[in-house]
């Protein structure tokens, strides 16, 4: 199950919240969106931050191979 969460401690109708997204009970990032940008805005914002996400990962595990 994929899973876009609220994770705000104080939730409002409008406005910047964070949000957790997450495959099952694992976290696979975390990104802010505004509520009244609507659905789409908001898998779009999860969207570019697994992107960053993975392409944080690769940059990383290239360092580290050729660190080696």
């Amino acid at each position: 199950m994929i899973a876009i969460v609220n994770i705000e401690k104080d939730p409002k109708p409008f406005g910047k919240h964070k949000y957790s997204l997450r495959i099952n009970t694992v976290e696979i990032c975390q990104f802010t969106h505004k509520r009244e940008n609507g659905l789409a805005a908001c898998l779009m914002a999860a969207a570019k931050q697994v992107e960053s996400n993975e392409q944080e990962s690769a940059r990383r595990l290239l360092r580290r191979k050729w660190a080696s």
